[in-house]
């Protein structure tokens, strides 16, 4: 088992003991996914007044992504 390899294509051959080798197997390791930019903020944030003890926001949701709320 080979691990933390760079993106590439890599070819694995076995070898026995009288030195005869297998056909090459050829493995592609791909290149990792681009990070998502930030999620924006959407209009204003409302803080809690005096009248309202609690405070809200909205972010601009992109097409496929999934969210997560404090973790």
């Amino acid at each position: 088992s080979w691990s933390e390899l760079a993106a590439d294509t890599y070819t694995v051959v076995a070898r026995n003991a009288d030195g005869c080798e297998s056909e090459e197997l050829s493995v592609t390791i791909n290149a990792q996914p681009e990070t998502p930019d930030a999620p924006v903020v959407a209009g204003e944030v409302s803080q809690p007044t005096c009248d309202e003890a609690t405070g809200s926001f909205s972010i601009t949701a992109e097409t496929g992504m999934e969210y997560s709320f404090n973790g």
